[in-house]
C-alpha cells in the first residue's frame, strides 16, 4: 500500500542534518520524528542524496511513498519557479485536476491553473502467489502462477499554474465591503399606504459643491464651507419634501453627482484643465462629509416613499462622485425601498407612469442634440413617455441678466437645475453673481397619468445658511 508524501518542511529538515553530519537512520528519525529510520534510509535511496555531500534540486519536489515498488508508485513531482509552477503525478489514486492540486498542496489563493493533461493507461501483473521462507541462506515454500493477468489503471496528471495577479481596485472594494459587514446597517420596515392619482417628487440638489471655500468679505458677503454645504443639502431636502406632505407621493428620485463634490481628489484642481480650486478642509473630511449627508437625506426620504438614487456625473467630481454613489448602494443594500443606479453612463432616464426623464450634467452635450439622443438611448419608453423632459446642471452660475431657467427643443422640456451653492472668488471675480433668495433647491413633481405639475423651491434665506 501506497504511503504518506514526503513534505518540503520534512526534507528541508532531512538534508540540514546530514550537513550537520547526522548520517545515521536512527539518528535521523530522532530529527524526523513524523518518519522511521526505515523510510528515511528508502527515500535517500530513491532520491539518490550524498549523505557526504546532501544536495536538493532548488525549487524541485520528488518523492514516493514509504514502502511503494513497481507500478504501485505513487509519485508527485512539484517545480517551483518565480513566474510559473508546474505539478506532476502517477498514481493509481489522482485521477483528476482537483485531485492532483490537493495532493500536491497547491494554494489557490496563489496560483492558478492555467493548463493541465490527464493521461493514462493499463498496467497487468501476473497472478502469482508466493509463499517462501528463508533459512540458513536457502529459499524453501512454494509458487503458484493462476495463469490470469491482473490489470489496472495507471493515471498520469500534468499541471501548469501561473502566479494569481491580485487586482489593487478588486482588494480595495474588498476591503471596504468587509468594513460595511462588520458595521451592519439596519432598516426598519416602512409601511406606505396606497392613495388614488400617484406622483413622483425630484429633488434637485444639483451642483452643490461640497467642500468649495467662499470668504463672506472676498465674495459679496456670503460664506460657504463645508459645515454650511451640509446644512444647506439636509435642510433644503426635507423642507422640500415637507412641502409635498400634501400630495400623494409614491416614489422620490434623489440624483446625485451633478458636481456633488467641489474637487475630485487631493490635489485640490479640477479634472479636466487643472484649475486651482478655492478648497476647504482636507479631502477624507469633504468626502465623508458629502457621504453623511446623502445618507441623511435618503433616511429622511424613505419615511414618506421609495427613494432611486440615479449617479449623473459631473465635470468636478466624476470620479469621487462614483465612489460616493457605490458607497450608498453598499450601505443600503439590504433596504428594499432604497435602489442605487451606479451604471457608468453620462446620461440616466427615468421612466415614471407617461413621463420620461433625461438627467445629465450638460458640460457636454448641445441642448439641439439632446431630443435626438433621448429618442435613440432610450428607445423603449418612448412610446409610454408621452411628457420628456430633459433636466441638467452646470450652467446655475450664468448672468442673471440671461439666465435661463427653462427652454423648450423639439418638444422636449429642457430644464437648468439651480443651485444652493455659494460663490467663489473667481466667479464673484467674472460676475457670476447670486444672491440668497436665488440660491436655492427646487423639488419637481410628475403625475403618474398627466406629467409635470409644477415645482417647490426652497432658497437660502428660507433654511437660513449664510453667516
Amino acid at each position: 500500500m501506497a504511503g504518506r508524501t514526503w513534505e518540503p518542511a520534512e526534507i528541508q529538515t532531512l538534508i540540514n542534518c546530514l550537513k550537520q553530519g547526522i548520517k545515521g537512520p536512527t539518528k535521523l528519525a530522532e530529527k524526523i520524528p513524523t518518519r522511521t529510520a526505515s523510510a528515511i534510509e528508502s527515500f535517500l535511496k530513491d532520491n539518490k542524496i550524498d549523505r557526504s555531500n546532501p544536495t536538493w534540486p532548488e525549487g524541485k519536489f520528488q518523492s514516493k511513498p514509504d514502502g511503494a515498488h513497481g507500478e504501485e508508485t505513487e509519485q508527485i513531482v512539484q517545480d517551483v519557479r518565480e513566474d510559473a509552477l508546474y505539478i506532476k503525478t502517477r498514481s493509481v489514486r489522482i485521477q483528476t485536476l482537483e485531485q492532483a492540486l490537493e495532493a500536491a498542496k497547491v494554494d489557490l489563493e496563489a496560483w492558478d491553473v492555467e493548463r493541465h493533461i490527464i493521461n493514462f493507461w493499463e498496467m497487468g501483473r501476473k497472478d502469482i502467489k508466493q509463499k517462501l521462507q528463508f533459512k540458513n541462506n536457502k529459499k524453501t515454500g512454494t509458487v503458484t502462477d493462476s495463469g490470469r493477468v491482473n490489470t489496472h489503471t495507471l493515471y498520469q496528471v500534468k499541471v501548469w499554474l501561473k502566479p494569481r495577479v491580485v487586482d489593487p481596485v478588486q482588494t480595495a472594494i474588498d476591503a471596504i465591503a468587509a468594513k460595511f459587514d462588520q458595521r451592519a446597517v439596519t432598516f426598519p420596515k416602512v409601511t406606505y399606504h396606497q392613495k388614488p392619482s400617484p406622483h413622483m417628487l425630484v429633488l434637485g440638489l444639483a451642483d452643490h459643491h461640497f467642500g468649495l471655500l467662499a470668504w463672506g468679505p472676498e465674495v459679496g458677503g456670503y460664506d460657504y464651507d463645508l459645515k454650511i454645504a451640509e446644512h444647506l443639502y439636509v435642510n433644503a431636502a426635507q423642507n422640500l419634501v415637507e412641502k409635498a406632505g400634501h400630495i400623494n407621493i409614491d416614489k422620490i428620485l434623489l440624483p446625485v453627482g451633478n458636481d456633488f463634490f467641489h474637487i475630485d481628489d487631493p490635489t485640490n484642481t479640477t479634472p479636466r484643465t487643472g484649475n486651482r480650486l478655492d478648497v476647504d478642509s482636507r479631502f477624507a473630511k469633504i468626502y465623508q462629509t458629502g457621504f453623511e449627508a446623502v445618507i441623511k437625506v435618503i433616511q429622511f426620504a424613505r419615511q414618506i416613499a421609495p427613494v432611486e438614487v440615479i449617479w449623473v456625473p459631473g465635470n468636478h467630481d466624476p470620479t469621487t462622485s462614483f465612489c460616493l454613489v457605490h458607497a450608498l448602494d453598499c450601505w443600503f443594500r439590504s433596504a428594499p425601498d432604497v435602489a442605487v443606479d451606479i451604471r457608468p453612463v453620462p446620461r440616466k432616464y427615468v421612466h415614471y407612469g407617461i413621463n420620461l426623464l433625461g438627467f445629465t450634467h450638460g458640460v457636454d452635450e448641445k441642448d439641439r442634440d439632446l431630443p435626438g439622443l433621448i429618442a435613440t438611448e432610450c428607445p423603449e419608453f418612448w412610446n409610454e413617455g408621452r411628457y420628456r423632459e430633459i433636466l441638467k446642471g452646470h450652467f446655475y452660475k450664468k448672468k442673471e441678466t440671461w439666465f435661463t431657467a427653462a427652454d423648450t427643443w423639439a418638444g422636449i422640456q429642457m430644464r437648468t437645475m439651480v443651485s444652493l451653492c455659494g460663490t467663489d472668488f473667481w466667479h464673484f471675480l467674472n460676475a457670476y453673481i447670486k444672491t440668497e433668495f436665488l440660491r436655492a433647491a427646487e423639488a419637481f413633481l410628475y403625475s403618474h397619468e398627466y406629467g409635470s405639475q409644477g415645482y417647490f423651491s426652497c432658497n437660502v434665506a428660507e433654511i437660513g445658511g449664510n453667516r
